[in-house]
């Protein structure tokens, strides 16, 4: 039994995500053949392009010089400094959770229909596939762990819009009545949605830097003995992603950076998923 984890990483990461998974498949190495395909914010878009056979169409949105997205001033360290208080300073991780949830947008506010209709033009389909799919977010409320899938009584579209909503940039998702934020709040990949598969691979757009790497081999340890394998960032896909991975401007090159880096990574993924 096979799973897919799907990591955040912004507008960029979408496009790389989606160019290694196209990169791959060129080499005949399916990863949407996963028996469990699960997703956390930039992520939690891919899995549902990916799960719900979109991913041609998907592919064409990240060519295309206009877009949907908005674009907003981002302050990545006043952004990670405020993480690290609530860390620090709430009693519990729920407790830090919740006050991180709940932060005030550090840029210009951005309505929930706003953002849900930027996440609607990102998935070409939008109903739930019969597949697998398991998408990523916190209870803004109680800092619990939720995990949507075609079960849940949400539809696919409030999920992933709910698995976005990153905190100070924008608004918590309301979805039947109760507010949620983005995954990735309490882990990059939430590679523990994969417990009880014997292989997985998690798709990383970022720089995997001693703290990241720490945190994902912890998470990995914890759903033994399944074997886990981890592609992320080629200094090639970081040059391509730029600075700002939520600018739109970087989809293009990161598609085809990702795209370029799945064929050095082909032989290692072909021998671990056969």
């Amino acid at each position: 039994m096979k799973a897919l984890v799907l990591c955040g990483g912004g507008v960029a990461g979408i496009s790389w995500m989606l160019g290694i998974v196209e990169g791959l498949a060129g080499g005949g190495v399916e990863l949407v053949e996963a028996d469990q395909i699960s997703g956390t914010s930039a992520g939690a878009c891919v899995a549902a392009q990916i799960a719900t056979g979109a991913r041609a169409e998907a592919i064409e949105l990240q060519r295309q010089t206009e877009s949907a997205e908005i674009v907003v001033p981002f302050a990545i360290d006043e952004f990670l400094a405020a993480i690290d208080r609530a860390r620090a300073e709430e009693p519990t991780e729920a407790a830090a959770l919740v006050r991180i949830a709940n932060m005030e947008p550090l840029g210009p506010h951005i309505s929930e229909a706003e953002r849900r209709a930027v996440i609607a033009a990102r998935l070409p389909r939008q109903e739930w596939p019969e597949r697998r799919l398991v998408i990523n977010a916190i209870d803004a409320e109680t800092g619990e762990w939720v995990r949507f899938d075609r079960d849940s009584g949400v539809s696919l579209l409030d999920a992933v819009t709910a698995s976005t909503a990153l905190p100070g940039i924008w608004a918590a998702a309301t979805v039947n009545g109760r507010r949620y934020v983005d995954g990735g709040i309490r882990s990059l990949s939430n590679v523990d949605a994969a417990a009880g598969y014997d292989r997985v691979v998690i798709l990383a757009p970022t720089e995997i830097s001693d703290s990241v790497r720490s945190h994902i081999d912890a998470e990995s340890a914890a759903i033994a003995p399944a074997k886990v394998h981890l592609i992320s960032l080629s200094p090639a896909s970081v040059e391509a992603i730029g600075d700002n991975p939520l600018d739109p401007i970087h989809r293009r090159p990161a598609l085809e950076a990702g795209i370029a880096q799945a064929a050095d990574d082909l032989a290692a993924v072909r021998e671990f998923w056969a």
